[in-house]
């Protein structure tokens, strides 16, 4: 394909930025709307240049419904991001594996992840550039690695295992604080001075259930954002012995609803739990805000 007839370069998303390819292709599509391209980049248009037979089949895989297989990607990245650069082979094979988050497992999504870990390192925005995505993939790893995260933003923050895990009472180990912290430099999210202080870089709150569940990420993603859902609830049932009552809060209430308003009752929680961010511009501690509406009795199959 003649290098003319490929997508320009300055208007379009990086993908390096997004750890969803379907939040990548929602965006471009709005993208290329936006610029009075929507034809080229209409569903249909991408729909045959990933070699599908219907926009239908491309609109379940934007909704999450079925996967976009391995040819299907690398023809649709090849068309979008082909051609000679570093950062263009970079780009399509970044596609590829944000894909593969789907259909792999074990070994092989870890392998995969890591990939895509480090290619979006190489290649991505800088540190010094707004981060409008949480590194969703990687924050899902460990759960010490959110908590740390915001421990980052405390002006006393050292960049030390050791003093993390002093901090935190639910005691990481050292391997798994240290663990975190390498993580937190390499994607950016915490920045270490020359002479070994560190701190947070941006500011944007990363809530679980927006950022993840409810954004088209594959089944291994949303699998593993229930094991991180799974750490949080096991420091509420611990902080029942190990904090005291005058530091922490603990509500509920059992309710009698129609089951068809549950989606009302979980856009009101949502709500509810957007509302909370930083108090004052300077903190001493870290809080968990965990809000759940689940079913106590029999459940549909």
């Amino acid at each position: 394909m003649a290098e003319s007839t490929r997508p320009a370069e300055a208007w379009r998303p990086d993908v390096f930025a997004f750890v969803s390819h379907r939040s990548y292709l929602i965006a471009l599509v709005d993208a290329a709307r936006a610029r009075g391209d929507g034809m080229r980049f209409s569903l249909t248009a991408l729909a045959q240049r990933a070699g599908l037979r219907s926009r239908g089949h491309f609109h379940q895989i934007l909704g999450g419904k079925k996967p976009l297989l391995p040819a299907k990607a690398r023809s649709l990245a090849g068309w979008l991001f082909g051609g000679e650069g570093d950062r263009r082979t970079a780009a399509v094979r970044y596609f590829e594996l944000l894909a593969s988050q789907d259909l792999l497992v074990g070994a092989q999504a870890a392998a995969a992840l890591d990939e895509l870990l480090d290619l979006r390192r190489r290649h991505g925005p800088q540190v010094s550039q707004p981060r409008h995505d949480p590194d969703a993939l990687r924050y899902l790893a460990r759960w010490h690695l959110l908590p740390i995260r915001e421990l980052a933003g405390l002006v006393e923050f050292r960049a030390d295992p050791r003093w993390i895990r002093e901090r935190l009472w639910h005691r990481p180990t050292l391997e798994s604080a240290q663990a975190c912290l390498d993580t937190l430099v390499a994607i950016g999210d915490i920045a270490v001075a020359p002479d070994g202080t560190a701190h947070q870089v941006g500011a944007r709150e990363f809530t679980l259930t927006h950022d993840l569940t409810e954004a088209g990420y594959g089944p291994q993603v949303r699998t593993a954002a229930g094991e991180l859902h799974r750490g949080a609830l096991d420091v509420v049932k611990a902080s029942i012995e190990a904090v005291p009552s005058a530091e922490r809060h603990l509500d509920l209430k059992f309710i009698r609803v129609e089951r068809s308003r549950f989606p009302e009752l979980r856009q009101r929680l949502a709500a509810v739990i957007d509302a909370f961010e930083d108090v004052g511009d300077v903190a001493d501690s870290v809080y968990q805000v965990h809000v759940s509406l689940v079913p106590v009795t029999e459940v549909s199959r």
